[in-house]
């Protein structure tokens, strides 16, 4: 058996199953006991951690139970022409076609029994393996909350070519990560949709090619609108008529965005999110959020000194 590992600070990630195959369910040291215990599961699961270098390996061997018997349901059936318990190499034989049954002098008594059995311990046994460890890093980093509604989540970054060609994959974590455009363009989208304060600001375009956020201004003084209203025709009435109301506030663009490579004019696509790391990827994401969210759901209203020309945040 070959094992591979890769040295941390704290212990050893091991694997039996270096370049794993998508066909996998699980790494194939699983059922071993290595260094006198049992190795525990990871984020990955193609690898297993220890917390030190594999010296000893041994494979748990299941033993198959002996005494097998029926014994009676109830012992109060028990008599000189029913015994209490009867071994099952006694009663039952196997027939021509490989079934094993009652022999046909003890049919009549088959409901009064149950088959039972005793179990024997499990056996440790050595196994002859080679170790290498194949890298040393400090520490492996990985985010186990990185999820954004769904939408995105840990097996959607990407790397670049030459880590993931040279670096067991789960390694890659602590690698240089990246989401599309197209990926940041739906966290930011779903993100502002769940938290926008629709008293402050609200949604004016919301498409799977574009999105724009309008921030609601309110007016230093409530402006009057008089419109005329025209007839079906889009003519006057010979007695003109009008609509009069006050506006109270003026909307202003404070976000919009499209993503490459669709860039929807006149759009401004946005850029993929990066990182050092997994860490420090969800890092960024979540400090861009956060401050977007900010501009979005921050109050304004004109300045009445100089009607409009400069905003005032107003306390929330």
């Amino acid at each position: 058996m070959d094992i591979f590992g890769i040295k941390t600070d704290s212990g050893y990630y091991i694997t039996g199953n270096l370049r794993a195959d998508s066909y996998r369910s699980g790494s194939n040291l699983t059922g071993y006991i290595i260094n006198g215990g049992k190795p525990q599961e990871t984020f990955h699961r193609d690898w297993l951690w220890v917390g030190s270098e594999p010296k000893e390996v041994k494979k748990i061997v299941r033993q198959p139970n002996i005494n097998h018997r029926f014994e009676l349901v109830s012992d109060s059936f028990a008599s000189s022409d029913i015994p209490r318990v009867m071994p099952k190499h006694e009663i039952m034989e196997e027939n021509e076609d490989g079934y094993c049954g009652w022999k046909e002098e003890f049919k009549h008594l088959q409901s009064l029994y149950e088959e039972k059995s005793d179990k024997q311990p499990d056996i440790l046994e050595p196994i002859e393996f080679t170790y290498t460890t194949i890298l040393e890093v400090p520490e492996i980093k990985i985010s186990e909350d990185f999820n954004y509604g769904g939408i995105v989540s840990q097996g959607d970054i990407k790397h670049q070519i030459i880590d993931e060609i040279i670096f067991p994959d789960i390694v890659l974590p602590n690698k240089p990560s990246k989401l599309t455009s197209h990926q940041s363009y739906n966290i930011v989208r779903n993100h502002i949709k769940q938290n926008i304060n629709m008293d402050v600001s609200k949604i004016t375009s919301d498409y799977d090619f574009c999105f724009t956020v309008k921030k609601k201004v309110i007016l230093s003084s409530p402006r009057h609108i008089k419109n005329e209203i025209l007839n079906a025709r889009g003519r006057s009435y010979q007695k003109r008529r009008y609509r009069e109301y006050y506006v109270k506030e003026r909307e202003v663009e404070v976000f919009e965005m499209t993503y490459f490579p669709k860039c929807y004019s006149p759009y401004t696509p946005i850029r993929g999110f990066t990182g050092r790391n997994h860490q420090d990827l969800q890092k960024n994401i979540d400090k861009y959020l956060k401050e977007i969210m900010e501009i979005i759901n921050t109050p304004l209203k004109d300045c009445h000194y100089c009607d409009g020309m400069g905003v005032i945040i107003t306390e929330t």
